[in-house]
């Protein structure tokens, strides 16, 4: 009976880390995805841009305000492009908290020895914090 509680807790915790890895995995694809349709956009900007100054130079026509309309595209889509490297960075840096086992020091002589401890309580604390602590992150960058 206790093999049979212990191989139902493993296979429990094992779908749960594949449920929060996956949710990371779908969490980053989607931050890639908006970041290729903007650098998408940059192209086309940047194309656009080379086109009018050709136009201008060919035409003697005065393109600058169209210009200045793309430059300003292009250093908002910049940004973003900045803000959604951010993005993916720090869901890696939580998921890499999450999966590192917590530690505390020793009661011993030497304050540099750490005990790892490896309880199902702390393991779910950990979930719960990097859940609480990706929430946040999102809530404050807007995603």
């Amino acid at each position: 009976m206790e093999l049979f509680k212990t191989l139902s807790r493993t296979v429990s915790d094992t779908v749960d880390y594949t449920v929060h890895k996956t949710g990371e995995m779908i969490d980053i694809a989607r931050l890639k995805l908006r970041r290729a349709r903007i650098a998408e956009e940059l192209h086309e900007a940047y194309t656009e841009i080379g086109h009018l100054v050709y136009r201008q130079y060919r035409d003697n026509t005065d393109s600058t305000a169209k210009i200045a309309s793309l430059c300003l595209r292009i250093d908002e889509g910049n940004a973003e492009m900045q803000r959604l490297a951010e993005s993916i960075e720090g869901i890696r840096i939580l998921s890499k908290m999450a999966d590192e086992k917590p530690t505390v020091e020793k009661d011993g002589d030497d304050p540099d020895s750490e005990e790892i401890f490896d309880t199902d309580d702390i393991a779910f604390s950990c979930v719960q914090r990097k859940d609480a602590v990706r929430q946040k992150y999102y809530d404050d960058h807007q995603l």
